[in-house]
């Protein structure tokens, strides 16, 4: 009971040394000031690509149809509709939009001419500053909302010429048939590994918030490095003058789990404010690795370095490379060797893939291991 009462007592003064430092509370204030900046921005219209839309005649049917399903299913990209012509060229020339797409007057009389074999009739008029993957993707997009205007005119055309010799029944008719082939419900289905987990919301996330985690991530680790600076700093300054060299070990993880701990509450109530918090068992426990995996890794960093500058050096490099080799924006399939010495990687995959998990756990266990390979070696040394 007396050793639980000195663990708190140690646990509330560590608190109160933390907190009085300006860094650790900007540390804990980037967290919210994150989530609301992410959302914020995430409201706004915003996208990797601008495109602006372009109608020859806004009266006509076809065209009006495709752009106002476009300005529906937005995405990651984000369309301008603008009538003049000349104006929407203007915006590509002076780079404010990525591309112009033009649909013509009579669209439908230029897609029927199409599909019946007159490939001079051209159905739009696309201007891009450069042709890059991102705007070969746009295309796709834009093919997708024309492609059923352009199935039902192959069918018309078809059924008109080639069944009935140049005879076109009636509208009703060709409609009602084209709708019972149909296909109702989505074609993709999207799951996580853990069927536990529901895959539909995450779908319609934007993708400026679907970072978020990962971000608030490094975070963590950064407080952690943090913590181990100021570990340093108080034993060159003499805070563990009475305390033997081997004794040393436990404050050092003290300093680590009270900074990280306030750090993971802070991100779990960040992500439960932010829509992505998944199921309670998960996020608590796959956070309490996390702070473990990455507790370790700093005391074996603050080993390695040695020095508070070495290590306050070597901070933004391993910031850098968590940042770029981590899933947070994007998944890396090169470097898997630096990816599994990084804990983030593994927190990251581990919450929607219990696999990852395990060797979160595996990776916990191996990077105690090697710490209390190099306490002793440097023990001996001394």
């Amino acid at each position: 009971m007396n050793g639980f009462r000195k663990m708190l007592l140690c646990y509330f003064m560590l608190s109160k040394r933390l907190l009085k430092k300006n860094t650790f509370l900007l540390l804990l204030c980037a967290i919210p000031l994150l989530v609301v900046g992410m959302q914020v921005v995430s409201k706004q219209d915003s996208g990797m690509l601008t495109i602006v839309l372009c109608q020859e005649n806004p009266e006509d049917s076809l065209s009006s149809k495709i752009v106002e399903d476009l300005l529906r299913n937005r995405g990651i990209i984000n369309y301008q509709v603008i009538d003049d012509g000349e104006e929407a060229y203007r915006e590509v020339v002076s780079g404010r939009a990525d591309a112009a797409w033009f649909f013509p007057d009579e669209m439908q009389k230029q897609l029927d001419m199409y599909t019946a074999g007159n490939y001079d009739a051209k159905l739009l008029h696309i201007v891009e500053r450069e042709d890059n993957v991102a705007l070969q993707l746009s295309r796709e997009k834009l093919y997708g909302s024309m492609y059923s205007h352009v199935s039902y005119s192959i069918y018309r055309n078809y059924i008109t010429y080639e069944l009935l010799d140049g005879v076109a029944p009636s509208e009703d008719i060709l409609l009602e048939n084209f709708e019972a082939a149909r296909v109702e419900g989505d074609l993709f289905e999207f799951a996580y590994a853990n069927e536990k987990d529901d895959a539909s919301e995450a779908v319609g996330e934007s993708y400026l918030t679907t970072p978020l985690r990962g971000m608030l991530a490094l975070v963590i680790v950064l407080c952690g490095l943090a913590a181990a600076m100021y570990y340093l700093q108080d034993e060159r300054n003499g805070v563990f003058a009475r305390v033997p060299l081997d004794g040393r070990k436990k404050y050092f993880y003290a300093y680590e789990f009270t900074a990280m701990i306030y750090a993971g509450i802070a991100v779990l109530i960040a992500l439960l404010c932010s829509g992505i918090f998944t199921r309670a068992i998960v996020e608590f426990r796959n956070m309490a690795l996390f702070i473990l995996a990455t507790s370790v890794f700093c005391s074996i960093a603050t080993k390695l370095c040695g020095k508070i500058q070495r290590l306050g050096t070597s901070i933004p490099i391993l910031m850098l490379l968590m940042f770029v080799l981590c899933p947070v924006f994007f998944e890396v399939k090169s470097m898997k060797w630096i990816q599994y010495l990084l804990p983030p990687f593994y927190y990251l995959n581990s919450i929607h893939n219990d696999f990852f998990l395990y060797r979160m756990l595996v990776y916990c266990v191996a990077l105690i291991v090697v710490d209390f390979v190099l306490e002793k070696l440097i023990q001996t040394k001394q």
